[in-house]
């Protein structure tokens, strides 16, 4: 398919339906059929959990807030924004939570409309985006204005919030109460993850296909084909305008982004003279890929680090 077939190509097509899905991935869930509302069924360490639904028209996002069991005096809470597959319930995201409760975080996560039991939408870009922003404007209005605030997005989630972020500052000037973004396995721009993904498949047949056509074209039909159905996610031009702080972790085996991507999302920004963000990386032999950094022992001091900096 040429570039102008791909202009003359409906939005609401069946190549755009198939790219959402296979970006997304929103119906592999871990657990089918449980109730997310029922949240004893999760192995979520505290009984201080609300489950409810948010406003995001056209329709409703599915939500958690959860409080730490005992008495902290951290005034601190942190959006939790997931990246693709099921829902806010998966293991190695109760995982993450867990560990920043027994931090003293309060914690908000939510599911995407399209994802969870939030309203099934055609998403896109601006869809979770706005989602992100619905869920930060109830999370200020929820802990009020002595809070500070923290942002962890992991994996597609990193997309999502750095455009969040960024489009807050265009508008507003900053990101009240926001003192963090905690970027974790991030890319640079989805571009170059697609190529990266495509590329590695394990059907053969495909594989050669695919890197034939890359040779052709190079990253100029994956382009504009992710720019027509709107899911570019473009981090490495939204970061440098987010006026907070940022902390970056990526595991050098991870199997889903390669590590090369967090670097380049990282040098990009420093190239252009954002010098209040850091990278760090966790060894290979720890076995932690793409979702198991919360397994980290070293995690929880550098959570302590990052947010005693800022």
């Amino acid at each position: 398919m040429t570039e102008k077939a791909l202009e003359e190509e409906p939005s609401g097509s069946r190549l755009g339906d198939f790219l959402r899905e296979f970006i997304f991935q929103q119906d592999e869930v871990e657990r089918p059929g449980i109730d997310l509302s029922d949240t004893s069924q999760f192995d979520i360490n505290t009984k201080n959990i609300q489950s409810f639904f948010l406003s995001s028209i056209p329709g409703d996002v599915g939500a958690w807030f959860m409080e730490p069991e005992e008495a902290s005096d951290r005034d601190k809470v942190v959006l939790y924004l997931h990246g693709v597959k099921g829902n806010r319930g998966r293991s190695y995201r109760v995982g993450l939570y867990n560990v920043l409760l027994q931090e003293g975080f309060k914690v908000l996560a939510i599911d995407y409309r399209g994802f969870g039991d939030s309203t099934d939408i055609s998403e896109d870009e601006d869809t979770v985006v706005q989602d992100a922003l619905v869920a930060l404007d109830w999370l200020r209005n929820k802990v009020g204005e002595n809070f500070d605030i923290y942002v962890w997005a992991h994996s597609l989630g990193t997309g999502i919030a750095s455009h969040a972020l960024a489009k807050e500052v265009i508008q507003k000037g900053g990101n009240p109460q926001v003192k963090g973004l905690i970027l974790e396995a991030p890319f640079n721009n989805f571009t170059d993850e697609f190529i990266e993904k495509t590329s590695n498949t394990s059907n053969s047949v495909a594989k050669a296909a695919l890197s034939a056509l890359y040779a052709l074209t190079g990253d100029s039909l994956p382009q504009a084909m992710l720019k027509l159905f709107n899911m570019e996610f473009n981090s490495d031009i939204f970061l440098p305008k987010i006026l907070c702080p940022v902390m970056i972790l990526h595991a050098e085996d991870d199997d889903k982004i390669p590590i090369e991507l967090a670097q380049k999302l990282y040098e990009s920004a420093r190239a252009v003279g954002k010098k209040n963000i850091e990278f760090h990386f966790f060894a290979e032999q720890h076995g932690y890929k793409h979702h198991d950094i919360y397994q980290s022992e070293n995690l929880p001091a550098m959570i302590r680090q990052f947010t005693a900096k800022v």
